[in-house]
């Protein structure tokens, strides 16, 4: 998006993921530096900037968390495998954060049992807006 690329503008951090398990229900958290955790209980937090876009709940589908000017820090990522419907595989879930210089992929994460947690990956913006993953 060419708007993400004006010389000055701050960042656009946006995470989406994917899982990829027929019927599985996976939740994506995202912890902001402050300790705020974004879920699908809070899409949105009062005072704190960024917001669970899109939630699929009937799954395989995506989930988009969406943050405009980022306070730098550190951003952990996490994914909640809720309910597996019958579904006998690991569930596979994918995810890429989208920046004002691009994109970076996470590491696939395998979740095997309901109610499973696991840390996908932080994010990390430096106080020039430049963006990792780690």
């Amino acid at each position: 998006c060419d708007a993400l690329r004006q010389p000055g503008r701050q960042e656009v951090v946006a995470d989406r993921a994917r899982s990829a398990g027929i019927e599985s229900e996976c939740g994506r958290h995202v912890t902001d530096p402050t300790g705020a955790e974004f879920s699908f209980r809070k899409k949105r937090i009062n005072g704190r900037p960024g917001e669970l876009s899109e939630d699929n709940t009937n799954g395989p589908g995506n989930e988009v968390w969406e943050i405009r000017d980022a306070p730098p820090g550190d951003y952990k990522v996490d994914v909640l495998l809720f309910n597996v419907k019958g579904n006998k595989k690991p569930i596979t879930v994918k995810g890429r954060v989208f920046h004002r210089d691009g994109s970076i992929a996470f590491p696939t994460v395998k979740l095997n049992r309901k109610k499973e947690r696991k840390r996908v990956t932080i994010i990390r913006v430096a106080e020039n807006g430049d963006v990792s993953v780690h």
